[in-house]
Parts: structure tokens; sequence; C-alpha cells
């Protein structure tokens, strides 16, 4: 049986991967599978726009841009694809969590005190109640596990965070919390949830200066929580203060980043999409090497505020899934 009809999106099952663009790939996948026990399925690459203009128009970057190597990571629910790129223009610098398009992910452990004792033996930044980054600028947070918590299909190997049991929220920081929110839910089909108060302002631990390492003049001033399939995210807004960063970072830039959803009909995905304020980068276009595979297809799209997304299909699997290092996770088939 498949999922229930959702709002939004037609044929979707949710975020079938998050990509990210970073300064060092071995140092990243290093950190997820070691700190995390994400497993490494593959790496293409290099990819150039000097035979057309590939890369204006798909990835609305500088054609002189080269991927120099995708490599996809696997974990319980999330599949992670880190890009290595040298492009022109590239911004250096891991966005700060609350500059706009700023973001970091939540993971869930069974046993969030041993979490944190093993984190605290690692080459990390412990920034406070339960939030930590590593050296290179990427934020995340360990909580509870929901109870009952879903059974992954697989759980990392020995050695990882204890009692992780995958991703299961991001935050994102955005200029306008009602616009932002008004894609995910009429455009990508996720569902509202409670509005959250801000962060807090100071105490003992102090505050936002502590928890997102950021200036002590920031403040947020609204967020809200919104669901998925298996991904939650939570959105805040955030007003200019010294130092942010008000321009959301491009998907080649250092810790740019953007969501792909599984489509089962990416025909009916397109036309939902030509009929709403998105920008459609491209056309239909076939997958290739390891993601190649009949009737295999992406789109990407740009929102208006400058979040990338990127429709995926692969009814009949990949041709090279006998090559991978294993399954690719489905959030068609999430315990498969």
């Amino acid at each position: 049986m498949g999922d229930p009809p959702r709002a939004g999106l037609p044929t979707s099952h949710g975020i079938e991967h998050l990509n990210i663009t970073v300064a060092d790939l071995d140092e990243a996948t290093a950190f997820f599978t070691d700190v995390f026990g994400c497993q490494t399925l593959y790496t293409m690459g290099p990819f150039e726009g000097r035979r057309g203009p590939f890369m204006r128009i798909i990835a609305n970057a500088d054609v002189r841009s080269v991927v120099h190597h995708v490599r996809v990571l696997r974990s319980p629910f999330l599949n992670i694809e880190l890009f290595q790129v040298s492009t022109p223009r590239q911004r250096p610098l891991w966005p700060d969590l609350l500059d706009i398009g700023g973001w970091g992910l939540v993971a869930a452990s069974a046993d969030v005190d041993a979490a944190t004792d093993y984190l605290r033996g690692r080459d990390l930044y412990e920034l406070g109640a339960g939030k930590w980054m590593t050296p290179w600028g990427f934020h995340f947070e360990i909580v509870a596990s929901p109870a009952p918590a879903p059974e992954p299909a697989w759980r990392p190997g020995p050695g990882a965070l204890p009692g992780f049991r995958g991703f299961e929220r991001m935050h994102i920081t955005v200029a306008d919390l009602d616009e932002a929110s008004a894609f995910f839910e009429s455009v990508l089909g996720f569902e509202r949830g409670a509005d959250l108060p801000p962060w807090p302002q100071g105490g003992p631990e102090g505050g936002l200066r502590a928890f997102a390492n950021v200036d002590a003049r920031a403040r947020p001033t609204r967020a809200r929580s919104l669901c998925s399939p298996h991904l939650a995210v939570e959105l805040t807004e955030c007003p200019a203060y010294p130092g942010q960063n008000r321009v959301w970072p491009a998907m080649f830039d250092i810790g740019g980043w953007h969501l792909a959803f599984y489509v089962d009909d990416i025909d009916a995905a397109f036309e939902w999409l030509t009929a709403r304020d998105v920008h459609i980068l491209g056309r239909k276009k076939p997958a290739y090497l390891f993601e190649a595979g009949d009737e295999a297809y992406t789109i990407h799209c740009l929102a208006p505020f400058g979040l990338y997304t990127e429709l995926v299909t692969y009814p009949h699997g990949r041709h090279l899934e006998a090559e991978h290092a294993g399954p690719a996770w489905h959030p068609a088939r999430p315990n498969g």
C-alpha cells in the first residue's frame, strides 16, 4: 500500500535526500560515517558545463562551475548527497545558523546521555542545550527519540552515536516566516504544526549567542514547525542583526543545500509546479551514471525566497544498483 494522498505536490512521498555542498568531501564524509554511522553508497563526477548551458539552466550557477565529486550517503530515514564544487564567486564560509538560508539537522537518539558523552569525545564544539557544531560549521542537535520511535530499515554499525535513530527535523532560518511556510504547505505539501516561541535571549547558558554561535543582538521573532512523512522542518524568522548574511546561499556555496522529493508521477508534479510561483530550472532530464534507470528523471526548482528543491523518480530502480555499496533509503518504502 502506498502513502495516502497529500495536499500539495502530487504523488510526493516526501524528502528523498538532502544535498549539501562542502569544502572538503572526505572530511564531511568521515563526520557523517563515523559519528552517525551513515553508509557511503557511491561517488560520481566530475561534471562541468563547457558543452552547453547546463550549469546555468539546471543549477542556476555560473557556467564555469565544476562539480568535482558527488557522494551519496545513507542514514536510517534520509539520503545525504555531498557535493564538492569549484565555482566563481563561491561563498567560502559555511552559513551561520541564523543567516537567511542557514540550517541545521536534529538527530534523535534513544539514549541522549550516552550520545552526549560520546560527542564530548569528538572534535566538536558543544554549544549547550544539546546543540553542537563541527569545526567546518555544520550545526546539529541531539534530542530524545519519540516514543514509539519508527523502526529504521537498518541500524548504524558499532562505533556510531549511541542510540541514533535518524535525522528527524531540519532547522531553517528565513526572512519571512509566512512566505516560506506558505510555500512548504501549499506547494510542497507539508502540514502546519505549532507556532513556537523564540529561542531564549539570555539566561545562565548564554541564550542565542551560545546556542547558535551568533552575535548576541540577534533577535528571532517567530518560529513554526511543519511536518512531512519523515523529515520535519522548523522555520525561524530572524530580522537583520550585525554580521547576519541576508542572501540565501546558492546551491554551490559552501554550506549551500537543497531538498529532493520523491514523486511517482514526475509529469503531474511538473505540471503542478508550473502553475505556481516557482522557477523551473530547465526541464525534466534523465538521471545519469549511478542514478540512471528506466524512466528515472529529475527536475530542479527555485522558490522566490531562495529555497532550491528537486524532484526525483526512479520507478524501476537504478541501472547500477548492484554496484552500489547498498540500497538508497526510499521514502515510499521506509522499512524496505
